[in-house]
């Protein structure tokens, strides 16, 4: 998913305020930095999939950060929240469920088997988290689930605290926050209602002064045809 259009493109009203530029813009550009290092991490650690995860929401976020936030648009922040967020949930999901012990397990095939049977044997094992017998790449792929659930969490929470610095809130349709209204008349009772207090809306069509009955003669005597 890359936020690269959407609702909001070109308003000035979504793009990114004052204060996003001057204060929370170098903690982005730590995010990135952030991810990209997650990113060649994974790699390191043999996490292919995960590090093209981690790299793709990096080149997001340097996206919409670059030029002084100029692509920083609300509804690309929204997105990327969203998908921050989701993605977060999974990686602590998986932290979750191997912090107690790592498992891993080796198929092979018996010796004695002949061509009408063969017999395979499965071996499961299970380490601790961390364990100094098994090496430092299995250590490093161990910190690497803690690296990149924390800066899922982080990116976030940045993206979260990012969108409050917006004056307006997309899909808000409280009155203050402009939308759904279409210029002058916006407010006043439709098909020609008046707005002095008239009691309800005019009849289609109808004159200001109060509706006509229809077919009438001179004086509104609807027994002249």
């Amino acid at each position: 998913m890359i936020p690269l259009g959407g609702v909001g493109m070109g308003d000035q009203d979504n793009m990114a305020p004052s204060v996003v530029k001057e204060k929370t813009a170098k903690w982005w550009w730590a995010l990135v930095v952030l991810l990209i290092g997650t990113c060649i991490g994974r790699c390191v650690a043999l996490d292919v999939f995960g590090a093209l995860i981690s790299g793709t929401i990096a080149g997001i976020a340097w996206y919409m950060v670059k030029e002084n936030c100029a692509q920083m648009s609300q509804y690309c922040l929204l997105m990327f929240g969203i998908c921050c967020l989701m993605q977060s949930i999974f990686e602590i999901i998986a932290l979750a469920t191997s912090i107690g012990g790592r498992r891993s397990e080796m198929t092979h095939r018996d010796p004695g088997g002949t061509h009408m049977k063969m017999t395979y044997t499965t071996v499961v094992e299970t380490h601790p988290f961390f364990d100094e017998s098994m090496g430092w790449h299995y250590n490093f792929q161990s910190s690497m689930k803690i690296v990149t659930a924390l800066s899922m969490v982080l990116a976030t929470y940045l993206s979260y605290v990012t969108y409050s610095h917006y004056p307006n809130r997309l899909f808000d349709d409280s009155p203050s926050s402009g939308y759904g209204q279409a210029g002058p008349s916006a407010g006043r009772p439709l098909y020609g209602g008046s707005d002095a207090g008239s009691g309800g809306y005019q009849a289609y069509g109808g004159t200001m002064g109060g509706g006509q009955a229809l077919g009438g003669g001179r004086g509104g005597n609807p027994g002249h045809l």
